[in-house]
Order: C-alpha cells, then sequence, then structure tokens
C-alpha cells in the first residue's frame, strides 16, 4: 500500500515537470514565431566610421553633409562623448554587434536636423528606424545639455564691448559701429491645435504664410551664432509683439548707450534697436543708402 502511494506521488512529479517542459516549449516557440515576424530583427553590419570618412574626405563632401567641416565635427563629438556613448552591453547581448558609436549617433542628428529623411539616414547609418530614433533622442538631448554649447547674451559690460567689436571688425569699413547682435522672428509651422490645446485656435493661424505655427524670435552673433531665442506667441502675432513677451525686449533696451541690435521692418525702431527705413522714407538718398547696409 505504502509502495502504490509512493509511486503515484512519483508520477504525479514526473507528470508535472512534462506539463512544465511544454509549457516552456509552447513560450519558446511563440517567442519565435514573434520574432520571426519582425523584419527588422536582424544584426546589421555597422557603420565603418573611417570608410565613411574617407569615402567623403575624397569626395569633397564632408562640409555639405554635415554642415561643418571634419575638425569641428570632431571637436563636437568629443565635447558630446559622454552624452552620445550607447550601452554597450544591451547592444551585445541583443544583436551580436558592437554598439553605435559616437561618431554615428551625431551623424544621424546632425543629417536629420539638416533636414534629412529618416529612411535615407537609416540607410547611410546601416540603422533600424528604433534604433535612428534612440539616436536622435540621445544626440539632441546630448546638445541641449551641453554646458559649452549654452546659448549666452553678452551682459557684463566686457562681453557686450566684445561683440560690439566683433561686429565692427567683420563689417566693411566698421559700419557696424556698436552693434551686439542681430534679431528675427520665424514661424514654425504645426499641425492645428485642438480647442483642448488652446482656447484660440485661430491665433495659431498666420495670414502672412497661410498655415498654423509658432513665432519663434531669436538673436545672433558676427557668426551667426545663435545667442538667444523663445517659442514667443502663436503664429498669428506680429514679431514685434511676439518680442515683447520675450526677455529679449527687455535686455535690447537696457543696452548701454551707443550699443545695439539690428532688425528687420517687422520690428519697429528705437534707440537700441535698429530697422531699415520703411514706406515712403526708403525713397530718402541717405535712408536709402541706410538700408542698403
Amino acid at each position: 500500500m505504502e509502495m502504490r502511494e509512493t509511486l503515484s506521488l512519483g508520477e504525479g512529479v514526473d507528470s508535472d515537470d512534462d506539463h512544465l517542459l511544454e509549457d516552456l516549449a509552447v513560450c519558446v516557440a511563440g517567442a519565435t514565431a514573434s520574432l520571426a515576424l519582425r523584419e527588422d530583427f536582424y544584426a546589421r553590419t555597422r557603420l565603418v566610421w573611417s570608410e565613411h570618412v574617407t569615402i567623403l574626405r575624397l569626395e569633397r563632401r564632408f562640409g555639405r553633409y554635415y554642415r561643418m567641416n571634419e575638425a569641428a565635427f570632431e571637436q563636437l563629438v568629443e565635447m558630446l562623448r559622454s552624452r552620445l556613448v550607447v550601452d554597450g552591453r544591451m547592444s551585445t547581448v541583443r544583436t551580436g554587434e558592437a554598439p553605435i558609436s559616437p561618431e554615428v549617433v551625431l551623424h544621424c542628428t546632425l543629417r536629420w536636423l539638416a533636414g534629412g529623411s529618416y529612411l535615407d539616414v537609416c540607410g547611410s547609418g546601416h540603422l533600424s528606424v528604433p534604433s535612428f530614433y534612440r539616436c536622435i533622442h540621445k544626440g539632441v538631448s546630448a546638445i541641449v545639455s551641453c554646458p559649452a554649447l549654452g546659448m549666452r547674451l553678452p551682459t557684463t559690460a566686457s562681453d557686450i564691448e566684445k561683440a560690439a567689436t566683433s561686429f565692427t571688425t567683420c563689417s566693411t569699413e566698421g559700419v557696424f559701429d556698436g552693434c551686439v547682435g542681430c534679431i528675427d522672428g520665424m514661424l514654425v509651422r504645426i499641425k492645428t491645435p485642438s480647442t483642448k490645446e488652446t482656447r484660440n485656435v485661430r491665433s495659431y493661424f498666420s495670414g502672412h504664410y497661410h498655415a498654423m505655427g509658432l513665432n519663434v524670435q531669436a538673436a545672433c552673433d558676427y557668426k551667426s551664432r545663435f545667442i538667444f531665442f523663445s517659442v514667443a506667441a502663436p503664429g498669428g502675432s506680429s514679431d514685434i509683439r511676439a518680442l515683447h513677451r520675450t526677455s529679449l525686449a527687455k535686455y535690447i533696451e537696457a543696452l548701454p548707450e551707443g550699443r545695439y541690435m539690428l532688425g528687420d521692418g517687422g520690428y519697429v525702431p528705437s534707440e537700441h534697436l535698429l530697422t531699415p527705413f520703411g514706406g515712403s522714407q526708403r525713397a530718402v538718398p541717405a535712408n536709402d543708402g541706410y538700408n542698403s547696409f
């Protein structure tokens, strides 16, 4: 009797093990089938950066490709390297390949920011679409969080004088004597917002561009480097109205005597904001000469 009970218990254990193995087999088969359905689940050969650069160098296309020369690209990589590094362990476990290099992450970011299609960038970088978007997020985050790349208006007396001297030096016969920056606005197109997102959907429509958008105000230095920007107002706002919603307006009016910024006809001229003459004033010979600069 006891032996029969023992055998019965042993048979139950064997039966449970069999069921467990069957369950595991089903799980493995299901996982394998789901992976087989993914067209992009295969290890891509990583872009050999040195070979890529060699080709661009021989064809003299590096500058056009990345909007900067090779030395500037390398300098930017070194500034951002710690923020561009991809987890090597996870990459090796998942694909068996080396991780995406910081150079390729920056390659994706710069090509995309320059207007490149994700399809073209994926092809040239030997990347899947998900990997491409991970590179974009990593690259943009690295640029935005890098202190050395921060946008700063000249605020101290010495910085303001340095900015003014730079404009004077680079302008013809020093004609821009006292300029510390240039400002302008642009429309960044957006999808039509819903009434849940804003109470005044119509304010985002620009009659000039016949599109929905946001009015962005920006300023640059003598090298066309951004020193300020602000998503200032809905797209239907004029530049002058948008400007007065930013801290830049107060900054301009607080500039020292003889120091100013340059803007286009979309702004109202003042002691510290110079704009071209408009309307009938353009016909005055002296004003025409001023406008030509």
